[in-house]
């Protein structure tokens, strides 16, 4: 396990045990030695932890006189925002959220909160979460600036807070290293139009784009439609083999790589030689596509947890301004 994960695994677990009554409010949390033994972790492991339980308002540390656990009741009141498009993956999102010990989470979505009563009816929370926003949220939420902590997840937005994946430098710097390694290749951009992630594919496609200027290179962007008979009409039209020179083909999103798998299949093309390909956030195992297709991963359990740090550090006081970005996981292929 990555020492990222290693340490939250055991914030978790330290947190369930508070949140239970394992552990005692106002009972000191075991030495930091006897942790290190228990998970069998270094000491720098246990320190991280019990500094995420601190931030967390879970423990306080006084010199010389150990840990003392200091809640086990909800102490804020927050609230995290969704479309009514974005409730399905929320609901497999939301066990990330922390629960008991520090916070009681209130899920609202965007379409309930329509007039300026709505509004400010959100006032009452101590903070407000924005998951996935789209941009009919960017009005309430730029109104909403300055008058209470608030912070977006995935989006950037240049004048909010935010944590967010990082959807512009992995792209950037695997394209760079094809078109080194592959100097006849023929970069091209898959990009969805209408475009289902405001702002994101955007930021992927400059990733691209940076990496074929920096190349000095010449690059094409399609606009694939929605529905497969005509993504696959557009790949039959725009795609066409040329002795020696392999497409470089980077999708902005999981959602055509269906077509494109279909019409390597057609074409009787060899993945990795013939076309170089990319995609974000395939999580479909090997024999959907027929291929292990090269991705990046998007760590939603970091994204929650390190948003909800965030927000709360905000409302602390003790953070202002975030502008956090997270790499996602990449996951190398056979395309």
């Amino acid at each position: 396990m990555p020492e990222t994960a290693r340490y939250r695994a055991i914030a978790r677990t330290l947190m369930r045990e508070i949140e239970t009554g394992k552990l005692a409010t106002g009972s000191l949390l075991p030495r930091r030695v006897d942790l290190s033994r228990r998970f069998g972790v270094n000491r720098i492991t246990v320190d991280r932890s019990i500094a995420l339980l601190a931030a967390r308002g879970l423990v306080v540390s006084h010199r010389g006189g150990g840990t003392r656990i200091t809640a086990q009741r909800p102490a804020l009141n927050l609230a995290v925002i969704t479309s009514r498009a974005e409730v399905e993956s929320l609901e497999a999102w939301q066990r990330h959220l922390p629960d008991g010990g520090t916070c009681q989470w209130t899920h609202l979505r965007l379409e309930e909160l329509q007039s300026r009563s709505d509004r400010a009816h959100l006032s009452r929370f101590d903070g407000l979460l924005w998951y996935l926003p789209y941009s009919a949220a960017y009005e309430w939420i730029r109104d909403i600036r300055g008058k209470q902590p608030q912070l977006v997840l995935n989006r950037e937005m240049s004048d909010v807070s935010y944590v967010s994946t990082d959807h512009r430098t992995p792209i950037r710097d695997l394209t760079s290293a094809r078109l080194r390694a592959h100097p006849a290749a023929i970069p091209v951009f898959l990009r969805t139009r209408p475009d289902p992630l405001p702002g994101v594919v955007g930021l992927r496609q400059e990733g691209f784009v940076d990496a074929c200027r920096e190349a000095g290179r010449f690059y094409e962007v399609l606009d694939l439609p929605e529905e497969f008979a005509a993504k696959q009409a557009l790949l039959e039209e725009r795609l066409r083999p040329t002795a020696g020179r392999p497409v470089l083909l980077v999708s902005s999103s999981v959602f055509h790589t269906g077509a494109v798998a279909t019409w390597v299949c057609r074409h009787h093309w060899t993945w990795g030689k013939e076309l170089l390909y990319s995609d974000f956030d395939d999580r479909f195992p090997a024999h959907v596509w027929g291929v292990r297709v090269t991705t990046f991963i998007q760590d939603y359990a970091q994204l929650a947890e390190v948003g909800t740090e965030k927000l709360i550090a905000m409302i602390q006081g003790k953070e202002k301004d975030v502008r956090l970005l997270l790499p996602p996981v990449r996951v190398d292929g056979d395309t």
